[in-house]
């Protein structure tokens, strides 16, 4: 009996090489072919941003995504995070007042 195995050290070692075989032109062609578009009326509009996460350190993140807005802050205390996002969207509820007042 022949079973046939490929060992994820193989694939993982291919898709690295493969990685670094690619210059800056392919990673760009790469991106933009990953980004996906949405009709609107007789326009394509982006609806991600596959580049986006690139530029994130390593750690706790959080993430509030509104209607055409999506907000990315560092979150330091992973274990409050319900509170950091309330003060967030108090934060955020004050400006609109002081926005309106300044009008």
């Amino acid at each position: 009996m022949c079973v046939s195995w490929k060992s994820n050290i193989d694939t993982t070692l291919h898709l690295v090489q493969d990685i670094f075989r690619m210059n800056a032109n392919t990673r760009i062609a790469q991106a933009e072919s990953d980004i996906l578009y949405r009709k609107q009326g007789e326009r394509y509009i982006p609806v991600n941003d596959p580049n986006a996460y690139y530029g994130l350190e390593e750690g706790y993140w959080l993430v509030k995504v509104s209607p055409g807005c999506t907000s990315i802050r560092v979150c330091v205390h992973p274990n409050k995070a319900e509170i950091q996002a309330a003060m967030q969207n108090k934060a955020d509820s004050i400006m609109d007042i002081i926005r309106k007042a300044g009008e």
